[in-house]
């Protein structure tokens, strides 16, 4: 099975399916299911903040 590392908190969003877009310079080139792995590198705290506000205001626009 392949595996995706993703840093947190967008781990953690595209496993609870909040986040359902992950975008990346290179396309996958297999079918099937995909492991998260919530990577240890570190994002800034303001900058996590920021993008999960406007992942949670995206999902209420679609209820």
């Amino acid at each position: 099975m392949k595996t995706l590392s993703v840093r947190q908190p967008w781990a953690s969003l595209l496993v609870s399916g909040l986040k359902d877009i992950e975008n990346r310079t290179w396309a996958p080139n297999f079918k099937g299911g995909i492991l998260i792995h919530a990577s240890s590198a570190k994002v800034p705290k303001r900058f996590a903040e920021m993008n999960v506000f406007e992942v949670n205001n995206h999902n209420k626009g679609n209820e």
